[in-house]
Order: C-alpha cells, then structure tokens, then sequence
C-alpha cells in the first residue's frame, strides 16, 4: 500500500469451488429512486438488497491485451464501465445490476452466498429473469497470507508517483487513501470469460468493490481501492511467470513461492505498472506448496 512508500505484489487465489446446494429465485424491484440512485431488490423472501452506486475503476483507464500476439491497449471510461456497479454495505453485497431486459443481477452477498443469472431457463409468469442463489466455498486449508506479497525489484528507471512521495514529508496519515491497482487477470479466468474484455472487467469491477466494502472496518486511515488498470490475458504464452507442478497441470496445480518470484520478474518489464501502488494477480490456478513432500 501507499503507506509502505513502495509497491506491492499480491497475489489472489481466485479459483474456488462452488457448493452443490443452490436454489432458483427471482429478484424483483421494490424501490427505484433517481435521485440519489438507491434501488431496493428483492432477492427471495429473505433477502432484500439496499443498492447503492459504486465506484470502483479511475475516470479513465486501460485494458491491455494483445490481438493475433500483438500487444494492444483499450482505452476504457471508468464512468460507463461502473454505471451498474452497487452496494449493499449492510450485507456486503457487491454486485452488477441490470434493467435492460428486465432485472439481471450478478455478484457478491457476504462472504460466501452468490448469485448470477441463469441461462436457458423461462421466466417466472410475470416475466422476472430467473437467477441461480449459490453457496461457494474456498480450499480448506490453513494459511497464514504472509507471502501473499512480494517488495518489487529495485528499478532505477522508474520514478516515483507524487501520490507516494507525500509520505517522506513527516505529514500525518491523511484521513482517507486511495491505493492504486493494477489488475493482472491470468489465462484460466479470461478463457472461462471466453475473452470477453467487458465481461473480465465487471468480474474485476465487483471483486474489488468487494473488497472496499471490507475496507470501510478501517477507521485511520480510510482506505478505498481505485483500479487503474487491467490486464486481459490470451495465452498460456502470455503468464511466464506461472511455474506449474510436474504432473499436476491436469488439476492447474502451480508453485506458489516460484510464481511470485517470476510475477516480479515479468511486472518489472512492464512499464504500465509504474504508476500503479499494487499489482495483483487474479488467478484461478491452484496455487501450492511442497511440505515434507506432500503437495
């Protein structure tokens, strides 16, 4: 973060395993009020989502990404990108909603409930979007975090956003920060987006606006995340930095520590990535360690 005076690598483990228990429902509109933007959705009986609008990307960023192994950049609005991104702080609910074509939503509620729209399946008599409510759950595994980031490596080169310079002043902690993002999102995520630029950023729209909700716990300082930034990626040629385990690529099974170390490696070559104050690695590899010879 900012207040380290440096940029940080952190590494997500996106991949996780969605709980077989689920159930069909169809949110409706309750409320809908133009003036402040607040919509109430009711989700089924027993949840009912006060939304509020969100803001997650900067008023302009870029999508990098490459065409035919040509590297290309999409210039993209924050504004337009966000404009069905909301909120339910009460139930720390991220998600994208949409009126097009009657209510679709997508997106976080709470740590581990989902919801998304389903496909192929007719609607209710009165013409509500059928959605799936499902439960997720993550790899039942003790961790620590402790090496879910990395220091960069020293470049000389690069200079010093203003915005990390306030901090060698000996002024105080201002009151709210804004660390800057820059989204790595890796080869298994995008293909299961089938590429889909606008898809892979609302993807990376509610996970960090998500993660500002957790965020509001901190009192001094104030701390919401601005992505900057995203990178969309084609090709298992295109992340040299995963570091796969010896006959477990069927299961996508990578060396952690390895692939940090070469993450860094491959950030520092980018020159983008200068002005962010976080790049992070949004990866549904399945990442490992080896202990007592164990994977």
């Amino acid at each position: 973060m900012t207040l380290n005076l440096m940029r940080w690598f952190v590494l997500v483990l996106a991949a996780v395993q969605e709980n077989k228990a689920m159930k069909i429902v169809y949110p409706r509109m309750l409320e809908s009020r133009a003036e402040d933007g607040l919509k109430m959705v009711q989700i089924s009986d027993d949840i009912t989502l006060t939304l509020r609008p969100s803001s997650i990307f900067s008023e302009e960023f870029f999508i990098h990404s490459t065409r035919d192994g040509v590297p290309i950049a999409y210039h993209m609005s924050g504004p337009e990108m966000e404009k069905n991104l909301y909120h339910d702080e009460e139930r720390m609910a991220s998600v994208h909603l949409s009126e097009e074509d009657g209510i679709s939503i997508e997106g976080v509620l709470g740590d581990a409930l989902r919801i998304k729209p389903m496909e192929g399946m007719e609607r209710s008599a009165d013409g509500h979007v059928p959605h799936t409510l499902y439960e997720v759950h993550y790899d039942n595994v003790q961790h620590d975090h402790v090496d879910d980031y990395a220091v960069p490596r020293p470049n000389a080169t690069a200079l010093t956003p203003e915005s990390r310079l306030i901090f060698n002043t000996g002024l105080r902690i201002p009151v709210l920060i804004h660390p800057e993002v820059y989204v790595v999102v890796d080869y298994t995520i995008c293909r299961a987006m089938k590429f889909k630029l606008k898809i892979i950023a609302r993807y990376t729209a509610i996970m960090f606006n998500s993660a500002n909700l957790r965020y509001r716990s901190m009192v001094q300082p104030k701390v919401q995340l601005t992505v900057v930034g995203i990178t969309v990626t084609n090709a298992p040629s295109e992340e040299p930095y995963m570091v796969e385990v010896d006959g477990y690529t069927a299961t996508r099974n990578v060396l952690y520590g390895a692939t940090i170390e070469k993450f860094k490696d491959y950030v520092a070559l980018q020159s983008y990535f200068n002005s962010a104050d976080v790049i992070w690695l949004l990866t549904g590899k399945n990442m490992s360690r080896w202990e007592n010879k164990k994977l």
